[in-house]
C-alpha cells in the first residue's frame, strides 16, 4: 500500500475583514475532526492578515466571512502530485479541476 500524503478533511472558519484589511474575530465554525488540519487552516487564515484594504465604496465597518477549507489526499505518485498541482493552478485561474 502506498503512503498517503496530506490528510483529508474540511474545516470552516468564520472571521471578519476590517476596512484596513486586518483579519479579526476568528472562530472555528466547524472542525474537521483532525486537530492538525484545523490548526493548519486556522494558521493559514491568520497568516493572511493583513489582506488588501476593502474598497473605498464599501460602507460597512467590516466584511464577515465563513470560509470552508478542504484537503484531498494523494497517493504520493508523481502523477498524482502533478494532478493536484494542476488542479490548484486551475482553481487559481477559475477553471474546473482535471478529474
Amino acid at each position: 500500500m502506498k503512503e498517503k500524503f496530506w490528510k483529508q478533511g474540511k474545516v470552516t472558519i468564520q472571521f471578519a475583514i476590517l476596512k484596513n484589511g486586518k483579519v479579526t474575530g476568528m472562530k472555528l465554525f466547524a472542525n474537521s475532526g483532525d486537530v492538525a488540519l484545523d490548526r493548519a487552516a486556522w494558521n493559514g487564515v491568520a497568516a493572511s492578515s493583513p489582506l488588501p484594504t476593502l474598497p473605498r465604496e464599501f460602507s460597512g465597518q467590516y466584511l464577515g466571512l465563513r470560509m470552508g477549507l478542504s484537503t484531498t489526499p494523494t497517493d504520493g505518485t508523481p502523477e498524482a502530485i502533478r494532478r493536484n498541482i494542476a488542479d490548484y493552478n486551475s482553481y487559481r485561474r477559475g477553471s474546473q479541476p482535471s478529474h
